[in-house]
């Protein structure tokens, strides 16, 4: 069936009237007849008007086709072709990191797909045709495979021709699905596992307190959350419960696995503000709450001349539009986003707290918080991790965030959670995703026959340029040996 790509081009085939019109009203030149008598005249004038007739109909229609093949060529003709995907190979997708373990969950589903000529491809962004017996090389490829779940359906979209059926195999770590969820009109079958070690307890943190204590935070993952335990442990050498603390090398570890260093050092904040003085006074309350709640030894103070910044900080909020100071990349910098205010009604996504103001936010970035719209409220740089860009104020008139009684949390969230950790937390996450959310077909599915037909487009292009230069030569050969200078008049 003929498609076309660009069919307002076709009202350049009016452009027909142009030769209809011209053999119209090409009146020949008459011929000078002597006659006898006045009374023929009458009769010659009605024959010189009858001529005004189109006597060269196959080069009018040659012209014709001519104007309208060229119409056709700018709307861009296509060839839609019909494929039957029951006549197509299909996908095994099985996910790269992973890939031996996945194969021998799913081996009797997978080796029966083999036997019906099915092909195994690689979970990566080129979706490369591999060899079940090169797992090596799929192991290989992992970090060229470290994207998100939910991206290939999108990317099988945009890569993959025909509507073959494709049966996509890998675990359903909740980690392994960022980003937003895009649906497929592909007829994708997705197969998901849990992973054996489907509970994992581990060590995120470990500080000296002002009393000479220990605190020591676990993480503890199951299949639907994450636990946080924050403990106090005596500072010394030996075993303590399920930890071991080494004075000596100054790290503990929880059952002599995953040791991490004891932080003993002072946490100095700085608060610098210029003009936003109320915004600063409300993040000094959340550090001084943290700091009474961890035990960790931290000091904050607020200062209004830049002059005043010392080197030695671990976190400083630059509360501000002035261009920030050089400062040690190891220092932890929250400063206000610049760039364009917008007011909007939105909220802080998963508490739900109303956002009044918002700042465009700047590119290359990883957002961390984000509104209820997907937009970054705060996010950290992609070349420094320990740069952070606040999209709105700690200010009321902002929003609602300094009246949250879990302010003070989300403040220890960026004083205790490091960007440069998240890569281990991910790895050691077994939250898993609900099996309904795995729906990426839209409506499609492997047993509707009528869903295995998809339409192709093939140009064919080519074949009208030819047909106009084959039209073009005829009319001009015609066009050639139909012209007489002497009746014509040239």
């Amino acid at each position: 069936m003929l498609q076309l790509l660009q069919p307002i081009w076709l009202w350049a085939s009016a452009g027909i009237i142009v030769p209809i019109l011209i053999h119209l009203w090409h009146i020949k030149q008459g011929k000078t007849l002597k006659v006898g008598s006045v009374i023929f005249l009458q009769t010659s004038t009605n024959q010189q008007f009858s001529s005004l007739k189109i006597t060269d109909w196959l080069l009018l229609l040659l012209r014709c086709l001519l104007i309208i093949s060229l119409a056709i060529l700018l709307a861009k003709p296509q060839w839609q072709q019909a494929l039957q995907a029951d006549k197509q190979k299909g996908w095994l997708l099985i996910s790269n990191t992973n890939f031996s373990e996945t194969y021998q969950h799913f081996k009797p589903t997978i080796d029966s797909l083999l036997q019906k000529d099915y092909e195994i491809h690689s979970c990566d962004l080129g979706f490369e045709k591999v060899d079940l017996k090169d797992s090596v090389k799929l192991a290989s490829n992992g970090s060229n495979a470290a994207i998100s779940y939910w991206q290939l359906p999108k990317l099988l979209n945009e890569q993959v021709t025909g509507n073959k059926p494709i049966y996509l195999f890998t675990n359903n770590q909740l980690h392994n699905f960022i980003g937003n969820k895009y649906a497929s009109n592909k007829p994708i079958k997705w197969f998901t596992y849990s992973a054996k070690d489907s509970v994992k307890k581990w060590l995120y943190t470990a500080y000296k307190t002002s009393n000479d204590s220990l605190r020591v935070g676990t993480k503890k993952n199951v299949a639907t959350a994450t636990n946080i335990t924050l403990e106090t442990v005596a500072y010394e050498n030996g075993n303590k419960d399920n930890y071991t603390i080494n004075k000596l090398t100054n790290s503990i570890n929880l059952n002599g696995k995953d040791s991490i260093p004891i932080d003993t050092s002072k946490f100095s904040v700085t608060i610098f503000t210029d003009k936003y003085g109320v915004d600063a006074v409300y993040v000094k309350a959340a550090v001084d709450a943290v700091q009474q709640f961890t035990k960790k030894q931290i000091s904050c103070t607020i200062i209004s001349d830049p002059n005043e910044l010392s080197q030695i900080n671990n976190l400083v909020f630059w509360l501000s539009e002035k261009p920030l100071p050089n400062l040690d990349k190891k220092v932890k910098i929250i400063q206000y986003a610049t760039g364009r205010i917008l007011d909007t009604v939105t909220w802080l996504d998963d508490t739900k707290t109303p956002v009044s103001k918002t700042v465009i936010g700047k590119n290359n970035t990883i957002t961390i918080w984000q509104d209820g719209f997907g937009n970054p409220l705060l996010s950290v740089a992609a070349d420094n991790h320990n740069l952070y860009y606040l999209h709105t104020h700690f200010n009321p008139s902002w929003n609602d965030i300094v009246w949250l009684e879990n302010f003070p949390k989300l403040i220890l969230s960026i004083l205790l959670e490091d960007y440069q950790i998240q890569n281990y937390i991910v790895k050691n996450d077994k939250r898993i995703i609900d099996q309904q959310q795995l729906s990426v077909s839209n409506g499609n599915t492997l047993n509707k026959k009528t869903d295995l037909i998809q339409y192709v487009l093939k140009d064919i292009t080519p074949i009208f340029w030819l047909l106009a230069f084959i039209i073009f030569f005829v009319e001009r050969l015609l066009s050639f040996k139909s012209y007489n200078p002497i009746t014509d008049g040239r």
